[in-house]
């Protein structure tokens, strides 16, 4: 297994055959289940709140893991559950690849957790570009759509599939 390189380094390669298998090599440090078993755990408790404070609970979430809503409105709160116990017991585990935990339960919270950082840079780019009042629309590299389709090459999959395990 390769050493633990941050994802956006690893996903700033061109998405080609080299820079894939550096990806999929890549150990998922138990400290990433740690943090999303955590996030799993309080979006399970925000759904659970009354309003206004389920909004104000779910704002935190989505402001730390961009994109943790979604995840919340494509799945329903027993398979956050069941993510949210998978997470739990990774966190304990010593550090695997990307591949290994892609062809196991584990293949939602790797990646959504890395999903979580693309977008989290494309909200900061946009925020950036904003503060700079840069004109014309925002380019197809700062929409979510291109998140999904740089994670989708960054690992083999369709976008398709990656959509699909995504929401399993």
């Amino acid at each position: 297994m390769s050493p633990l390189v941050p994802l956006g380094a690893l996903l700033a390669l061109e998405p080609r055959l080299p820079g894939r298998a550096r990806y999929l090599d890549a150990g998922v440090p138990p400290g990433r289940f740690a943090s999303m078993a955590a996030k799993y755990g309080a979006l399970l408790d925000a759904l659970l709140q009354p309003e206004p404070l389920r909004s104000r609970l779910l704002g935190r979430i989505a402001r730390r893991h961009t994109g943790a809503l979604r995840e919340a409105q494509l799945v329903p709160p027993v398979v956050l559950l069941r993510r949210y116990r998978q997470a739990e017991i990774a966190a304990r585990h010593p550090a695997r690849s990307r591949a290994a935990h892609l062809s196991a339960p584990t293949a939602a919270v790797v990646l959504w957790h890395d999903l979580h950082e693309l977008l989290g840079a494309q909200l900061a780019a946009r925020r950036r570009r904003r503060t700079a009042s840069a004109p014309g629309p925002v380019p197809g590299a700062l929409r979510p759509a291109h998140a999904y389709e740089r994670l989708a090459a960054a690992t083999g999959l369709s976008r398709r599939r990656l959509e699909a395990l995504l929401c399993r």
